[in-house]
């Protein structure tokens, strides 16, 4: 008997960051608190949490991205022209919790 799909579903993460140590030229995969918030809020900003395979910080849903997450909007939605900060849909903070030297 074929497979037959009876349903579709679509998830995307609406933002993963991988962070590189460019003097070592390889990926900062531990010691990084990433955090992510809309431009205009006022809440606590959305935590990033870290790939144990790949290293990557990633977010699983952040807030007004709901139709992109599910596959209903594209991403071109939600992008900025590449303009100034003020267009600018959320700030990103990347924090160095071990405060490495070299």
């Amino acid at each position: 008997m074929p497979f037959v799909s009876l349903e579709k579903v679509i998830k995307r993460a609406p933002l993963g960051l991988r962070c590189m140590d460019i003097v070592r030229d390889m990926p900062v995969t531990t010691g990084l608190i990433v955090e992510a918030r809309p431009r205009t809020a006022t809440t606590p900003p959305i935590v990033a949490l870290r790939s144990p395979v790949s290293g990557i910080y990633g977010f699983r849903s952040l807030p007004g991205l709901r139709d992109y997450e599910l596959g209903l909007r594209p991403a071109s939605d939600w992008c900025t022209n590449g303009g100034t900060p003020a267009e600018a849909n959320f700030v990103v903070t990347l924090t160095d919790s071990q405060e490495s030297r070299l």
